[in-house]
């Protein structure tokens, strides 16, 4: 089963861990920051999305404001990194503009400032103090990171040890793929407006936990509605009290069968809930959608023509 109750021990946690000479950072060739703009693959048909979202970053605004207290991990994958990030670095990806940024992929590609977890994980898990259940002479179980689309779902939860370990400051964490756009001022203004709390904080677009282990495919399990979990595409938002929960855990929930549901965001939700913190934040302007689609949605012109409210992301940059 998924759902296993508190660890029988207690892991290392994320600031014990030895360093690590990993890339943080995008390359030095990457270019300077720039006024955000949607990259050239996106629909040209659909209405102006910087009109809309003021999209700009403004000197001393909303993102300069907070970006010392947000770390941002980026997830990508070997077949896709050179293109993907290339497009992202092109618009609002820029490492300037980001002082707590993490690029993570399955191996490591110092040419793309990316940071394996594979290679991580052989530090994290070799700093656990628990070593139960590993038969890999790495220290890795070696049904972790087995590669392709099927590993994918293994780079979550380590990138998000990872980034505590890193960023041990930060007020707030948030994961997107490599195919998500984030409106970095939109983002401040977001953050800034969350009310200050020592309690966890976790969430983003939810939706059921399905087809993970006991959990059925509908999202309804023995009449019950199954776990809520945080869309990676959209973005997964911690705040710092539901980290200090995470990190911890992460090593345990990675050996555990946790690791057998087949999405890595489900994963992340699967492995908070073992330590008592369940989706308690939805957010609305995280979109799972790309402009091409969201921006003929009159529910969203409407919403954000009225400045009221801005999207935050949008995912699936560069599809029709």
């Amino acid at each position: 089963f998924l759902h296993r109750g508190p660890p029988a021990h207690s892991p290392t946690s994320a600031a014990s861990l030895p360093p690590i000479d990993l890339p943080l950072h995008a390359p030095p060739h990457a270019p300077k920051p720039t006024a955000n703009a949607l990259p050239e693959s996106e629909d040209k048909s659909s209405p102006p999305l910087l009109d809309l979202a003021a999209n700009h970053l403004v000197p001393d605004g909303p993102w300069a404001r907070i970006a010392p207290r947000v770390a941002l991990v980026v997830k990508t994958g070997r077949e896709v990194a050179a293109m993907r990030l290339g497009m992202m670095r092109r618009s609002w990806l820029q490492e300037a503009a980001i002082p707590n940024l993490l690029v993570v992929g399955d191996t490591q590609m110092p040419e793309l400032g990316v940071v394996g977890m594979k290679e991580y994980e052989r530090v994290m898990f070799a700093a656990a103090a628990n070593q139960s259940g590993i038969d890999d002479a790495t220290g890795i179980p070696p049904h972790v990171l087995e590669g392709g689309w099927k590993g994918d779902k293994d780079k979550n939860l380590p990138a998000f040890h990872l980034a505590a370990q890193r960023f041990p400051a930060a007020d707030f964490y948030l994961m997107v793929d490599d195919d998500t756009y984030v409106f970095l001022d939109n983002l401040g203004s977001y953050l800034a407006a969350l009310p200050p709390s020592s309690s966890p904080l976790f969430g983003g677009r939810n939706f059921l936990v399905n087809n993970c282990g006991r959990y059925a495919k509908s999202g309804y399990t023995n009449g019950k509605a199954n776990p809520l979990f945080a869309h990676g595409g959209s973005g997964i938002l911690l705040n710092a009290a539901a980290m200090a929960r995470l990190a911890p855990a992460v090593p345990d929930c990675l050996r555990s069968d946790i690791h057998e549901c087949w999405a890595g965001d489900a994963q992340v939700a699967l492995c908070l809930l073992d330590v008592g913190v369940g989706v308690n934040h939805e957010a609305r302007d995280f979109l799972g959608d790309p402009p091409s689609v969201t921006m003929r949605q009159k529910f969203y012109r409407k919403k954000w023509a009225s400045g009221r409210e801005r999207p935050v992301t949008m995912h699936k940059i560069g599809e029709g």
